[in-house]
């Protein structure tokens, strides 16, 4: 059995859009314009990007060897003296 969905409910389908634009363009064209066809095609795809390399870049910072040590303590501890007492407790607790 079937649903009918209202036609205003109905999503564009995401699967043919990125591809038809990465295959159309011929391997001549070069790395820079397959590269801007996929990350930069449309908005979406271009905060999705975004966001991506946001959270590999904050994934390659906590690897520090300073995010494993009780160097992380100290600094949120010496931190806790100028914020509001709500925030001090939940810092030093």
């Amino acid at each position: 059995m079937q649903v009918a969905v209202p036609r205003r409910l109905r999503f564009p389908s995401r699967a043919g859009r990125t591809a038809g634009r990465c295959a159309a363009i011929a391997p001549s064209e070069g790395v820079v314009a397959r590269f801007r066809a996929y990350f930069v095609s449309d908005a979406s795809r271009t905060l999705q990007s975004a966001l991506g390399l946001l959270w590999l870049v904050d994934g390659g910072l906590q690897f520090q060897h300073f995010m494993y040590s009780k160097g992380v303590v100290e600094m949120l501890a010496g931190n806790a003296a100028g914020q509001p007492g709500w925030l001090a407790r939940a810092i030093n607790w």
